[in-house]
């Protein structure tokens, strides 16, 4: 959607320490860069607890 909007966008994926797989990518941080641009910070949650990864 902000692609759409003509926003410039960057992903960028986190994980836990713990490294435990997950099945749903939900977004932690976004933050407006001086460039135009918008960074967004992702982590993998598991929601489903049936996920075996």
């Amino acid at each position: 959607m902000l692609r759409e909007a003509g926003y410039a966008v960057i992903s960028v994926e986190t994980r836990s320490r713990k490294g435990v797989d997950g099945n749903e990518a939900r977004v932690v941080r976004q933050k407006s860069l001086k460039s135009g641009e918008i960074e967004l910070v992702y982590a993998v949650f598991k929601t489903d607890c049936t996920y075996g990864g």
